[in-house]
């Protein structure tokens, strides 16, 4: 990881460390308007475990099912 947080030509990237061990991962999507969304994904006590963002980079095969 480069110098601000940049992956090279990748997106810009960055940690912030709040209160209660919690952090923030933000990062550039390069296209779009910046509203995507953003699945979270669960235990089964409930617990976050990951996040799936749809950035609508694969366009829809014609036919699919939505």
């Amino acid at each position: 990881m480069g110098r601000n947080g940049d992956v090279g030509d990748g997106p810009a990237v960055f940690l912030a460390g709040g209160e209660a061990g919690h952090t923030l991962a933000g990062f550039t999507s390069g296209w779009g308007d910046g509203c995507y969304p953003t699945w979270i994904g669960r235990d089964a006590e409930g617990r976050v475990t990951c996040f799936v963002t749809d950035f609508f980079v694969v366009p829809p095969q014609e036919g699919a099912s939505a």
